[in-house]
């Protein structure tokens, strides 16, 4: 099955999530060097950290996206943490079990849901008595506006604006309204677990809090992006993903042949001239020559030595 390009939304504050190996708990013991590698990768880009939450099997991070894609961030702080893994449990093999996942916050209930989840991780994995009592999360940063950087200290304090109850709220009142929407969240937890035990009870959810003014912030300050995005995807053509080359490619000239046969490296004729033809055709739809030597499991200069040719 093909994967997914990852989606290039500057602006856009991004849930990112890394589960380990089999759900392993990896990462006990070393939760502070992973917190250190985490404010290290946001320092060493041009993304914004929002929220964090490092437990013991997996990791949670808000992030809000620069001009450089997610990947730019994410694998050099997955590789740092899987070779910390490496040393400190002696762990051969994938130390994690699939590529990070990430879901693009595109409104502002989304968000706020998102950065109390990520704040909850540990209240709810019984890890911590309370909502700022688990060490390694950012709650406490989150709700001081307390980054290493300006660029998140920015980021942060954006996003505790999502909070506001009215217009006229100051940073303080959307730190106070945070956390009676994380006591919200805690709540509808509680009436969650009731439903499930007496099934058929009449149980009423507790209401949630009215945050009009964060409405109004996120219209400012996130929803341009958002925006800016959905109408770059409207217009922009859809670009075919490299497996879908290869078989149009493959179907056109030799049908024959397997992906798995095109992607060996072997050397005949036939595949040479297949080959070629995926080639040419994935540069011109817009893929690196780096991505189609990747994908075909070539050299780049075997790539650019078939584009010099034509």
């Amino acid at each position: 099955m093909p994967r997914t390009m990852r989606p290039q939304m500057p602006g856009v504050v991004f849930h990112l999530t890394a589960r380990m190996q089999c759900r392993e708990h990896l990462l006990g013991g070393i939760e502070a060097a992973t917190v250190a590698m985490v404010l290290d990768a946001t320092a060493r880009s041009d993304a914004r950290l929002v929220a964090y939450a490092v437990m013991p099997n997996h990791l949670h991070i808000l992030l809000q996206q620069g001009q450089r894609p997610l990947s730019h961030y994410m694998q050099p702080l997955l590789r740092r943490v899987a070779l910390l893994v490496r040393r400190a449990r002696r762990w051969e093999g994938h130390v994690f079990e699939r590529r990070y996942r990430e879901s693009a916050c595109r409104t502002p209930d989304y968000l706020r849901n998102a950065i109390a989840y990520v704040h909850l991780n540990g209240l709810r994995a019984s890890l911590a008595s309370s909502v700022d009592g688990y060490e390694w999360c950012s709650e406490r940063r989150f709700c001081e506006c307390d980054a290493p950087d300006p660029r998140s200290r920015i980021a942060i304090e954006d996003a505790l604006r999502v909070f506001a109850a009215s217009d006229s709220d100051v940073l303080a009142e959307c730190r106070d309204n945070y956390r009676q929407f994380v006591q919200w969240r805690i709540a509808m937890d509680a009436h969650a677990a009731r439903a499930e035990t007496f099934p058929g009870g009449d149980f009423h959810p507790p209401s949630p809090p009215t945050l009009f003014g964060g409405d109004e912030h996120w219209c400012q300050v996130f929803e341009p992006f958002v925006r800016a995005e959905n109408e770059r995807v409207k217009t922009a053509p859809r670009r075919m993903d490299l497996r879908d080359i290869a078989q149009v490619v493959m179907r056109d000239t030799n049908p024959e042949m397997r992906l798995e046969d095109l992607r060996n490296g072997g050397s005949t004729r036939t595949l040479i001239q297949v080959r070629d033809a995926v080639i040419l055709r994935a540069v011109a739809s817009g893929y690196t020559g780096r991505a189609v030597a990747r994908f075909l499991s070539v050299s780049p200069a075997t790539v650019s030595s078939v584009r010099c040719r034509r």
